[in-house]
């Protein structure tokens, strides 16, 4: 096995260039670092930013690190301290493109303890692949941020194998926070150790606001939490095409939102390890256990202090569609309580450091399966006209991952085990193999590549072991992609925008798909069956029909059938892609009616 060996110091060279990274374009006179690969050459070049007092001597500077190489690491990085009054920089590590994503690997000199990186300012990093474990196996956050109002903001990211701490720590961060993840992938993000820890990120619990989190085609593996902000309520969510799999507790510590939009998302094995009582995310204290996804109802301290305002409830907008939740058959066995030896149910003797009153422990375990959609959600969808649910397949279809889940009894076995573990039931010395439920090698001191975990590095995710697209024949209503994040299809990755995709489902929830012109008359005197119809669909009138538009989610026609006073027809639709179109219709006396049909 190849493993990783000292190289000399490089020198760092500066020169300024026109780049384009993340959601914004470069100014032209963007200053880039060119960072040259070796030990400490990162950290150096930017801690050596500074000016008397500690603040950034560059505040918009980016750091580009060379594509195909590896960059080790010794020490952190300081971006300000304690007593910089500057919170306007943002800093930005940019990993050149055209070729594998540059390495960074942490070795901490002499062999020292794994640190956490400090940032008091904002933090941007694109097109890296950076294990958060040290090269000797230790752990700690990857970042820390600090000051208020800050951004952080992740493209092409990928990391693997945080250990104990959660990846970007935000409990420090007292006012609001904005948080963009786009085509990211937080790989084996669990330690196996406590169910609460390895988020992707954490926010405090003093009740501040996030107010946009944008994560799209991200990635997420064996998490304890994946997104954790325990009281934090959010002002705008947008969570399209994600593939969450194998987390033990909540994908989405959050429950309180004033417009979010929950679409076209994979959630494999989301929450396995079922409720407690005394844990559950909305349980206190009205009893209501967690789905995968929650909403509930406006608490105007929250907002108050982490907004400033307070939207009423029947100004949310809220979206959960054509999102696909699947638990896998193997886990079964632990929800019966095949696993358990002191009652006929999964238990905990866990309080996690608190109990509700009259409740003891062992505690039962309940909710497993998991659900997708909880009871007080479910309730705000049934009163409220702007918070709606539809297309969701809440373990109804298997969507026959290329790379399952869980992939055998075995390895189920295994996370009955580490649940159990966790609940604190195990039988004394049972133990679970770790090896078989991750998807790297638990080893930084080697890099994947291609089909391989010791290799050279990789160009995008499609280089590595796992495959998390799917072949069961389903796609989404509202743009015809299919479910989960795109990054595992290439083609589809390409050709797909966030500004766009947010446009469209806007209007796929306003009910406007379509164009905006065409209103859909529920009361029109005629009638379109099947619907969803596959090759064919049934048009019957009481009036003589002129001529049928078919227009996409959209409103792009698509296609036209021109009919002479017929009162029926029949429409070839065989050729048309499986989503939602806009049928409108011309009476002989120039009427016009719309409708609203399904292609599967």
């Amino acid at each position: 096995m190849k493993k990783f060996t000292k190289l000399a110091l490089s020198t760092v060279a500066l020169f300024l260039l026109t780049t384009a990274f993340l959601f914004a374009q470069v100014p032209p006179d963007q200053e880039v670092i060119i960072v040259e690969p070796g030990f400490g050459t990162l950290e150096t070049a930017i801690n050596s930013d500074t000016i008397l007092g500690g603040n950034r001597a560059n505040p918009t500077r980016v750091y580009q690190l060379k594509k195909d190489e590896v960059y080790f690491i010794e020490s952190r990085i300081m971006f300000g301290g304690d007593d910089v009054s500057d919170s306007t920089s943002t800093l930005i590590i940019v990993g050149e493109e055209g070729g594998n994503k540059p390495i960074i690997l942490t070795t901490p000199k002499d062999g020292g303890d794994a640190f956490a990186h400090l940032v008091h300012g904002s933090l941007t990093i694109k097109n890296v692949f950076w294990p958060v474990k040290t090269t000797t196996n230790k752990s700690s956050h990857l970042f820390k941020m600090f000051r208020s109002n800050q951004t952080l903001r992740l493209e092409d990211f990928v990391t693997e194998a945080p250990g104990a701490p959660d990846v970007f720590e935000m409990r420090s961060v007292p006012g609001k926070m904005n948080i963009f993840f786009k085509n990211c992938y937080f790989r084996d993000n669990t330690p196996f150790l406590n169910s609460w820890n390895a988020a992707v990120f954490a926010r405090g619990d003093n009740g501040e606001a996030i107010d946009t989190l944008w994560i799209e085609n991200t990635t997420v593996t064996n998490g304890g939490l994946a997104f954790f902000g325990k009281l934090n309520p959010i002002n705008f969510t947008f969570f399209d095409h994600n593939t969450i799999i194998n987390i033990p507790k909540y994908v989405l510590f959050f429950d309180q939102y004033k417009e979010a939009y929950f679409t076209n998302n994979m959630f494999i094995n989301c929450n396995y390890e079922g409720e407690c009582v005394a844990t559950a995310l909305s349980q206190l204290p009205d009893g209501v256990l967690s789905g995968v996804t929650n909403l509930d109802t406006i608490d105007a301290n929250l907002w108050q202090l982490g907004h400033g305002f307070v939207p009423a409830q029947e100004d949310v907008k809220y979206l959960s569609s054509n999102n696909l939740h699947f638990t896998s058959p193997y886990l079964d066995k632990y929800y019966a309580g095949e696993y358990n030896d002191v009652a006929d149910y999964p238990i905990s003797n866990r309080d996690w450091g608190f109990l509700p009153e009259g409740v003891t422990i062992p505690t039962q375990v309940s909710n497993v399966p998991p659900v997708f959609i909880n009871e007080k959600t479910q309730t705000l969808i049934d009163d409220y006209e702007g918070i709606k649910a539809d297309n969701n397949y809440d373990n109804t279809v298997d969507p026959l991952m290329v790379t399952k889940g869980i992939a055998s009894q075995a390895i189920g076995d295994e996370f009955a085990k580490r649940s159990r573990a966790n609940y604190g039931v195990a039988n004394e010395g049972e133990d679970f193999d770790i090896m078989m439920m991750v998807y790297g090698d638990q080893d930084m001191t080697t890099v994947p590549g291609p089909g391989t975990e010791d290799g050279t590095g990789f160009a995008d995710v499609t280089d590595l072991i796992e495959d998390f697209s799917y072949t069961a024949d389903i796609k989404s209503l509202i743009d015809n992609r299919p479910l989960g994040s795109l990054a595992w299809y290439p083609s589809e990755l390409a050709t797909y925008d966030g500004e766009e995709a947010l446009a469209q489902i806007r209007k796929y929830y306003d009910g406007t798909v379509g164009v905006e012109e065409v209103a859909i008359d529920e009361a029109a005197a005629f009638s379109v069956y099947p619907n969803p119809a596959n090759d064919v669909l049934q048009i019957a009138s009481d009036s003589e029909l002129r001529g049928i538009s078919l227009y996409d989610v959209v409103g792009q026609l698509v296609k036209q059938f021109y009919l002479n006073g017929e009162l029926s027809k029949a429409l070839d639709i065989s050729d048309l892609n499986n989503g939602v179109y806009i049928l409108q219709i011309e009476t002989v006396s120039g009427e016009s009616s719309a409708a609203k049909f399904i292609k599967k």
